[in-house]
């Protein structure tokens, strides 16, 4: 059986992320650039439309509690903001194609970077077909996912119906213990067939220039714990990550105490989109230097995870090679 060399995978998934760290910015920048732009627009369009009628609502809610039936207050509360709701949801369908495509992007980008395909210049801005095979392919499993997510729910719950409600009969612990293992089981083989299907698919697409999922399964059998090495190994950036990111949240959450004392007062005076950016923005001159670190890392972080998947795949080619050549 091929296996994945974890500690050359590894190796290489440092020695590309920080030796070449200036060409991963290179290729991450600008479609993060644009991601962050259709993020910004819609903030400042749907979401901005959705919060805007929320506050107003909220506003009138407070003002009125007591006065009125409150399904009917409630009622009224969701007409107001379904419409914008579904704007939003419209849009996040689309934002959501939009960052799995530039993502797509910039896995194939890393990826031939990391084979030592060439690659330079300042920016990397492909629309080539690996980037659409591997947006393709992304979307598949996508799907493949969200049915056996299902199909493991479905399976759970008729578990849960069959044994759960006879151990919660005996013993209650015994009942929170079999939910907890269901659950950790359901996770587990999430995990696995997420690792089965996705591990190997920008290599794949890269070098042999064709969209195969079945292939990135097969070359991933038996290799399921090695890829979890692999991933294991990235806890020092990914600490890295925890910790600018849980700073981010601690600096905001403070500069919000203030605003959190006359919180009604701002609702009952028909807060707007202007009055509560002027509150957000109290946060901006802590965050901005915080989510360039974070994005810093998380560069990093992509460079490591496809060097490593470039190298693993190699590796198992030139097994199979090898094996061909030895059988004639």
């Amino acid at each position: 059986m091929r296996k994945i060399p974890v500690a050359r995978s590894i190796g290489h998934a440092y020695g590309f992320g920080f030796g070449n760290f200036g060409t991963a910015v290179a290729i991450c920048w600008l479609p993060y650039l644009l991601l962050a732009a259709a993020g910004v627009f819609l903030l400042a369009g749907p979401l901005r439309e959705f919060f805007t009628l929320v506050f107003s609502a909220l506003s009138e809610r407070i003002a009125e509690v007591g006065t009125g039936d409150r399904n009917e207050e409630a009622t009224r509360f969701l007409q107001t903001i379904l419409p914008a709701y579904g704007a939003i949801y419209r849009y996040g369908i689309l934002f959501f194609l939009l960052g799995t495509l530039l993502q797509a992007m910039v896995a194939v980008g890393l990826t031939r970077a990391s084979m030592g395909l060439e690659q330079r210049g300042f920016f990397f801005f492909s629309l080539e077909a690996p980037v659409w095979k591997l947006f393709g392919a992304w979307l598949a499993t996508y799907l493949i996912m969200y049915a056996a997510m299902a199909v493991i729910a479905f399976v759970g719950i008729m578990l849960g119906v069959a044994i759960g409600i006879g151990l919660a009969q005996v013993d209650s612990r015994a009942f929170i213990v079999f939910c907890a293992v269901l659950v950790l089981a359901a996770l587990s083989l999430m995990a696995w067939i997420a690792v089965r299907l996705n591990f190997f698919l920008p290599a794949i697409i890269v070098s042999e220039k064709k969209l195969d999922v079945l292939r990135s399964w097969n070359l991933s059998e038996g290799n399921v714990l090695r890829v979890l090495g692999i991933y294991l190994s990235f806890l020092p950036v990914l600490l890295v990550l925890f910790l600018a990111g849980s700073f981010a949240k601690i600096i905001a959450f403070l500069a919000f105490v203030p605003h959190w004392f006359n919180f009604p007062e701002r609702l009952t005076d028909n807060a707007d989109w202007i009055t509560w950016t002027r509150v957000v923005a109290d946060m901006l001159p802590w965050l901005g230097p915080l989510v360039a670190a974070t994005l810093l890392v998380q560069i990093l972080l992509s460079a490591m995870l496809y060097a490593a998947t470039a190298r693993a795949y190699r590796d198992i080619v030139a097994t199979d090679i090898a094996s061909q050549t030895e059988h004639t």
